[in-house]
């Protein structure tokens, strides 16, 4: 054999023990690999599992469980669509029913935005006895790390318990409605059904109803905002839609949203009547505002007619005051009260009664008992039994 071709014959015989070398690291390769695969699967079933369990502990939590992890709230910005972040939300069936009323309208994506607008600016008291608000509690959380436990107080003796506090590079809020605290989640939502059971048996009446009222009616958030008003209050305030006065937040009046907010501290109807200028005149009108679910109602019904009444029941009583202070006999008019109504100018000049002395409205015991103090009543055998007797006509 020559030389050449022992050199092609070892080159031949080494290229098939390096083919056999290169599969066979191959097959150990690919067999290792299986493994790590298999580890590693193994090991996502166990987290997926893990995961499925914390699921099942926060659905269990009869609350809502709110947490950032990437944008961070900042609620003491202006802008609505990013002042409460991206937060995931996690909690109860029963909560989400029983929260979802404190909302402020808006997209369903935007739950956690809306719910807590519509809480954010209602008094807190905190487990320190101090007053503040959600918004500020969750901005010193944010800007500070300072956790917080509070309550929060709404209308219809609803009361929300939140607490706040940092875990790790996370924000974590806890929200909690007492009135289910401990209740039976089916028994939870069936009682929120039926406290919207009259407009849910016909929604759409009951929204004609209250949209062709023939007086203004408006509902406002808990956070007051106005969130829908009826044809006649858009006429009232001579917008073009409703969309103009939910953007523009156009009031009847400047007190209305003081008078919403009273209605929802005080947790009570809350009346008044004042001048409105509803569709370019002016009008006296009775102005109502009361707690509902997350929120404040009003309405604004025509009380002129009333006032004219009033005034011209004024007007008459004044006229029968003068006409009785012209008089020369004394006279003196007592109140179902026993106290003095009126007395006219005869009757302080007959027994010497100053003007000082009737702005207290004195009894008729008292004007009996000064006058025997003065000596201008005759004697009696028998005090008591003549004051009696005075005092019966």
């Amino acid at each position: 054999m020559s030389n050449l071709e022992m050199i092609s014959l070892i080159a031949a015989i080494a290229a098939v023990l390096l083919a056999v070398v290169v599969s066979y690291t191959a097959l150990r390769g690919g067999a290792g690999r299986g493994k790590a695969v298999q580890k590693w699967r193994k090991q996502a079933a166990a987290l997926d599992q893990k995961l499925a369990r914390i699921e099942a502990v926060f659905a269990a939590y009869p609350g809502l469980v709110l947490v950032w992890e990437g944008k961070i709230p900042n609620p003491d910005t202006a802008d609505p669509d990013t002042n409460w972040g991206e937060p995931n939300v996690y909690g109860s069936t029963a909560a989400l029913a029983s929260l979802v009323r404190f909302a402020e309208p808006g997209k369903p994506q935007k739950f956690a935005r809306n719910l807590l607008e519509g809480l954010a600016d209602h008094n807190t008291v905190s487990s320190d006895g101090q007053s503040s608000t959600l918004r500020k509690l969750v901005g010193a959380l944010r800007s500070r790390g300072v956790a917080f436990s509070a309550s929060i107080a709404l209308p219809g003796n609803k009361l929300i318990e939140v607490d706040g506090n940092v875990a790790g590079a996370q924000i974590v809020l806890w929200l909690e409605d007492a009135s289910i605290r401990a209740g039976d989640e089916k028994a939870a939502i069936s009682k929120f059904e039926k406290e919207k059971l009259t407009a849910l048996s016909d929604p759409i009446a009951f929204v004609e109803i209250m949209g062709k009222a023939p007086f203004p009616m408006w509902r406002l958030s808990g956070g007051g905002r106005i969130v829908w008003v009826n044809t006649v209050y858009t006429q009232a305030v001579d917008a073009a839609d409703l969309a103009e006065v939910i953007d523009k937040q156009i009031h009847l009046d400047d007190a209305c949203a003081a008078q919403a907010k009273r209605a929802l501290e005080e947790n009570a109807n809350i009346k008044d009547v004042r001048p409105l200028i509803l569709n370019g005149k002016r009008t006296s009108s009775l102005i109502t505002m009361f707690p509902v679910s997350g929120g404040v109602a009003g309405m604004a019904v025509d009380a002129s007619e009333a006032e004219n009444l009033r005034a011209e029941l004024a007007r008459h009583i004044r006229a029968h005051d003068e006409t009785l202070n012209n008089m020369g006999e004394a006279v003196v008019i007592f109140g179902a009260d026993g106290r003095m109504d009126f007395h006219n100018h005869a009757f302080a000049k007959m027994f010497g009664l100053n003007d000082s002395w009737f702005k207290e409205r004195r009894s008729h015991e008292e004007w009996l008992d000064f006058l025997r103090e003065k000596r201008r009543l005759p004697e009696q055998p028998n005090d008591a039994a003549w004051n009696h007797g005075e005092l019966a006509l």
